[in-house]
């Protein structure tokens, strides 16, 4: 699974009680994972705030 948008990720804790996970960390471990272009803009986001 994969997030695409903020919204998507709002509802992680309310999938996470779906799934019986007791940590939202459980959830994002095993089902979620960043993509190649999610983790670019991150770093490009990153890199913006050090620079």
């Amino acid at each position: 699974m994969e997030v695409k948008n903020a919204e998507d990720k709002g509802q992680i804790k309310e999938v996470s009680e779906l799934l019986g996970h007791s940590k939202v960390s459980t959830t994002y471990q095993y089902y979620i994972k960043a993509s190649d272009e999610d983790k670019r803009k991150l770093l490009d986001q990153l890199d913006a705030i050090v620079s």
